[in-house]
């Protein structure tokens, strides 16, 4: 009987630190929730990691801050860019403040400190914004088109056939989608016309490559084309389709240079920086609509 007794203290035991445990483990889950960062990605979350976190409060500085390559911090100015709507119906007032990130954890070579600057785009008709890399100095200017397509173009002050375009489908305009997939991804071509898109000038690359993430993300790829009238195109697109209505989106961000001008470092942050988001990084609760005073 006492065997039996003490076997009964020893299983109870045991119970008691499991149950412990899973209480632990609970809490510790649930009580981290208040801990996470206010940033949200158009792509899905598996593709938002901690290296990217970005930190917002109300500022009306107009600085950014960024890791350094070498655990240091570099800081580069920040213009805010307001995107035009191609359909407004006038009832969209001005934010009464803009959030603007002040910090971002994405790695920037401190040596490139004085030839970029970060962009954040917004938009009277939603929260959020987003925001991308580009030359310091580059002018923006930012659009929503009617079937809901949108996009910034920046433009060199210095030679207004210089630019930095971003464009994005989401996900209206299938032809658009399809097309541009078959334009900048060969491979697709024959499956765009298919689809009854076909790529009648289909581009000539002198560089086409597909993204260090191609073995899990194969429509992601960076390119170069070729020189026409003393310019060529240099940059990354990706493509996704969406698992809810089986239609395709298509992201691109492009630079037009100069063949004066070589692709060199700064153009390779500015990618990378997009590469590594998959898109632009997007940026919640940009907006603070007026306060009532009553």
């Amino acid at each position: 009987m006492k065997k039996l007794g003490f076997k009964k203290w020893i299983i109870s035991a045991v119970m008691l630190l499991i149950l412990a445990g899973t209480i632990y483990i609970i809490y510790s889950t649930w009580g981290n929730t208040d801990r996470q960062q206010p940033l949200t990605q158009i792509t899905p979350p598996h593709q938002v990691t901690e290296n990217y976190e970005v930190d917002l409060n109300a500022s009306t500085e107009k600085g950014i801050m960024f890791r350094g390559t070498h655990g240091e911090e570099v800081e580069l100015p920040l213009q805010i860019t307001k995107a035009d709507l191609s359909i407004d119906d006038g009832t969209q007032s001005e934010p009464f403040q803009i959030l603007t990130p002040t910090a971002v954890s994405y790695k920037i070579p401190p040596e490139m400190k004085d030839e970029l600057q970060a962009v954040l785009v917004y938009r009277s008709d939603m929260a959020s914004g987003y925001l991308l890399l580009a030359p310091i100095g580059w002018e923006a200017s930012a659009i929503v088109g009617a079937n809901g397509s949108y996009g910034v173009t920046l433009t060199d002050p210095s030679n207004k056939e210089q630019t930095l375009r971003y464009s994005d489908t989401a996900g209206s305009c299938q032809g658009c989608a399809i097309t541009k997939i078959g334009t900048y991804f060969p491979d697709q071509a024959k499956w765009a016309d298919e689809k009854g898109f076909t790529v009648y000038e289909p581009l000539s690359f002198t560089e086409w490559n597909q993204s260090a993430a191609a073995a899990e993300d194969e429509g992601t790829a960076t390119y170069t084309t070729s020189a026409s009238e003393g310019y060529y195109t240099t940059g990354i697109a990706s493509y996704e389709k969406d698992a809810v209505d089986e239609g395709y989106q298509f992201r691109q961000l492009e630079f037009t240079l100069s063949t004066e001008t070589t692709r060199g470092d700064l153009e390779d942050v500015v990618i990378d920086f997009f590469d590594a988001h998959h898109g632009p990084l997007t940026v919640a609760n940009v907006i603070e609509e007026q306060k009532s005073t009553e």
